[in-house]
């Protein structure tokens, strides 16, 4: 399970981590998906506590969206989010 998401610099050199184990905001328990926005935000999916958490281009926290385990589909689903704001769940195939 993973718990961070580590950040590398384009000529490989580790800029950091955002996130930790925990249940608190930017914490991680199962981190299943990751996706970079058009506006430069992270975006960071938590199976586990059924959240997605966003932080800025810079790796700094911004808040989290809980997700209503009916909006998921199960293990493996991938998220996207819109300019708008707008989260949505898309069923993978196994």
């Amino acid at each position: 399970m993973l718990q961070a998401i580590r950040r590398y610099g384009q000529d490989g050199t580790h800029l950091g981590d955002l996130g930790r184990e925990g249940d608190g905001p930017g914490e991680f328990r199962d981190l299943l998906s990751i996706k970079t926005l058009p506006d430069g935000r992270i975006a960071a999916y938590d199976e586990s506590t059924h959240l997605v958490s966003f932080y800025d281009s810079a790796g700094r926290y911004l808040d989290r969206v809980r997700v209503p385990k009916h909006f998921v589909g199960g293990v493996g689903d991938d998220f996207q989010v819109d300019t708008a704001g707008h989260i949505g769940f898309l069923p993978m195939e196994a």
